[in-house]
């Protein structure tokens, strides 16, 4: 579920879905298939975030979160985490907002005692970074570092 123009290749097109609109994607979803995993893909500070993510928790359909540094404060992230969120795929190059964005995901994580998987997404073009992506989010307590090439998991 892309709720707005974060990471897109090129920006969607037409008008944005309000909250009902999408809540009856879900339902739909739920009845064609079960409850299936569901991506949401959105600013960390999308309005509607935290709510996609608290209905579908309820439904029984484990969420990953794709989101970006801005707006990952550690107040939010115990939102996200206390509405639900499972796996959080956070697209940054670990520049000084990117380190935050983790630490606060990481202690929401052990604060709320929640079954939180943090994996940190290089951007296109970061990838020569790896080596280097891999010993910061070793110490940030990151749980991998996700390439084009897929998860790259590590034992902390």
């Amino acid at each position: 579920m892309r709720l707005d123009a974060f990471d897109a290749p090129v920006p969607p097109q037409g008008a944005q879905l309000g909250l009902e609109q999408w809540q009856q994607r879900v339902v739909e979803l739920l009845l064609w298939a079960g409850a299936v995993p569901v991506r949401v893909i959105a600013e960390a500070d999308h309005a509607l975030l935290a709510e996609i993510i608290r209905f579908c928790h309820r439904l029984e359909m484990p969420v990953t979160v794709r989101t970006g540094a801005r707006g990952l404060s550690a107040a939010r992230a115990e939102e996200l985490v206390d509405r639900g969120m499972a796996t959080c795929e956070l697209v940054t190059t670990l520049d000084p907002e990117g380190e935050a964005a983790v630490r606060a995901l990481v202690h929401a994580r052990h604060s709320r005692a929640a079954s939180l998987t943090v994996h940190i997404h290089l951007p296109v073009g970061a990838v020569e970074r790896l080596a280097g992506a891999f010993a910061t989010a070793r110490g940030l307590g990151a749980d991998g570092v996700v390439t084009t090439w897929g998860v790259i998991n590590y034992t902390p």
